[in-house]
């Protein structure tokens, strides 16, 4: 079943079983709510997850979804002093 019309690569199930995570071309997270019932299975349209870009892996993994939601950041200018923390999940 298609999901996204925008294209998408690296599905990740949600443990809660209701959520599909996904990485868009553009390094993006979108997630799509879902409901499945026997051979039914309905999708509500993909949002965005998070707000910013992960880091460009190419082809390489860069986020995994666990008890918690961990991804690959870009690299940032040696003189920033705050840690950006990714630990969203319901």
């Amino acid at each position: 079943m298609q999901i996204s019309n925008a294209g998408g690569m690296m599905p990740v199930w949600s443990r809660n079983a209701r959520e599909l995570f996904y990485r868009t071309d553009d390094q993006r997270i979108l997630v799509a709510n879902y409901a499945a019932n026997g051979e039914t299975f309905v999708a509500e349209t993909p949002r965005a997850w998070l707000g910013e870009q992960l880091a460009d892996t190419g082809l390489a993994p860069n986020f995994d979804l666990g008890k918690r939601f961990i991804g690959l950041m870009p690299a940032e200018s040696p003189n920033r002093k705050k840690c950006r923390a990714m630990s969203r999940l319901r």
